[in-house]
């Protein structure tokens, strides 16, 4: 059997003519050679046979195979960054669009001067009379905080109890849940005409106080302190449906004071028209509604009342909305980044790909002359100049989903809420991939297989 494959080896025949035992051989070589064909982007079987020296054939395949692997890696790269985009552009659009509880679109927040005088509370009243009779003003709050804020810790319990809970506290008007459309779910609004001691709970704050049910709070009398050291009495008029006050990012899961929602230990709404608290309350925050068309009208009719009432100040405003989105500015800025990097990808691995399409037209281009003299069609000849590039997507494909899943899932760890992942996500980005690819030698192919075949064969 040796001596028969050597004079087949010789001779340029196939092993499976030497003997029985030569057929394992043989199926293990055609294996090899469409693993080998596939990375060095060859399709020449002929070669094998005709060369004379083996370590000359094993030196060509060798210089084929290594920009063969580079394009794979460049591909592979590719897919892994056009998916991590995709889902991180998915990710982002999806916590940016999830209803929060609150109104957040046209709604402007205006800071407070920094130099305040010393009738402040009666120019406040003033400047918001102003602002609110401004054409394209819909609605106009005053509050201690911002509502994308945490507010003021301030401890509560019931009167009686013992336990006392940590929610967050602010100093709001009575045109503070109607201008964010907040859901009150039993009890009232406040009014102007509210004694002090009045104040609304959010649902997590009255269930913490252990209230099997919003309606059973209205009416309870409570206990509140900020120091720990001087309680003061209050009652609960109305209990309001939570509203999102966090970033949907996962919070560190040691912190029992927020809840999985992320609506937090409770909001408690105190009445910043009277005097409950010992410390005079003043209103930092003014929010305007204003209709999107007359924004800018507005605002300048705004800034003028603002430095009118508190010249030498500086006039500060922002949409409420885009403050509430800097949570997520890393997020973005990642995602730009990572974007950056899949274009250059892509643009690397394109141009890696062109030469090597071009190279093989070079090459090929005997073959695809006699191939046209006998008939072939356009696909055919397509199909010799891409057939192993799209094996080389296909293996790209198969080493850079699985990294894609893992790198996806880790970064949708950092969410607390986040989209579920489908088969599509990874084929999608494969599709965008070929597309791209063929597109980029689509014009050197179709030029190759329209070729005249008297052109390449004339000097033959």
């Amino acid at each position: 059997d040796l001596k028969a494959a050597a004079q087949a080896a010789k001779l340029g025949q196939p092993l499976a003519k030497a003997g029985s035992g030569s057929k394992i051989s043989q199926a293990l070589n055609q294996l090899v050679m469409m693993t080998l064909s596939a990375l060095d982007g060859s399709d020449d079987k002929a070669g094998s046979g005709e060369n004379a020296s083996g370590s000359t054939t094993t030196s060509a395949a060798s210089k084929r195979m290594v920009p063969s692997l580079l394009t794979v890696g460049q591909l592979t790269a590719a897919i892994i960054l056009i998916t991590l985009v995709s889902v991180i552009s998915l990710q982002i659009q999806y916590i940016l669009s999830k209803d929060t509880g609150i109104k957040k679109d046209d709604v402007v927040i205006l800071d407070s001067p920094v130099v305040k005088p010393e009738n402040y509370q009666r120019v406040l009243g003033t400047l918001k009379n102003e602002l609110a009779a401004i054409p394209g003003v819909s609605a106009i709050s005053s509050s201690r905080s911002r509502l994308a804020d945490n507010g003021r810790n301030l401890h509560i319990k019931r009167a009686g109890g013992d336990s006392h809970y940590g929610m967050d506290e602010n100093s709001v008007d009575e045109d503070f849940i109607l201008l964010y459309d907040i859901k009150v779910i039993a009890g009232r609004n406040f009014n102007k005409n509210d004694a002090g001691d009045r104040i609304l709970i959010s649902r997590v704050g009255a269930s913490r106080l252990n209230f099997h049910d919003p309606e059973a709070a209205i009416g309870a009398q409570v206990m509140l302190t900020s120091d720990m050291t001087s309680w003061t009495e209050a009652q609960i008029i109305g209990v309001f449906e939570d509203f999102r006050v966090l970033p949907f990012l996962n919070m560190n899961k040691s912190n029992t004071e927020y809840t999985n929602d992320g609506s937090g230990p409770g909001t408690v709404l105190t009445n910043m028209g009277q005097t409950f608290s010992t410390v005079q309350v003043t209103p930092e925050y003014f929010a305007m509604v204003i209709e999107i068309e007359n924004v800018h009208s507005a605002i300048d009719e705004a800034r003028a009342r603002f430095d009118l009432l508190f010249p030498g100040n500086v006039f500060n405003w922002y949409f409420l909305d885009e403050h509430l989105n800097n949570a997520y500015i890393n997020e973005k800025a990642a995602r730009n980044q990572i974007l950056l990097f899949a274009s250059l990808a892509l643009f690397i691995a394109c141009l890696g790909l062109l030469g090597m399409i071009s190279n093989k037209v070079a090459e090929k281009t005997k073959e695809i002359g006699i191939r046209k003299v006998l008939g072939a069609k356009l696909h055919q000849v397509a199909g010799i100049l891409l057939g192993s590039t799209l094996w080389q997507i296909v293996i790209a494909a198969a080493i850079g989903i699985p990294i894609s899943y893992y790198l996806i899932n880790l970064y949708l760890d950092r969410f607390s809420s986040r989209i579920q992942l489908h088969w599509w996500h990874y084929a999608v980005s494969v599709q965008i991939l070929m597309v791209i690819m063929l597109g980029t030698v689509g014009t050197v192919v179709w030029k190759a297989a329209r070729s005249n075949p008297v052109e390449a064969l004339k000097y033959e």
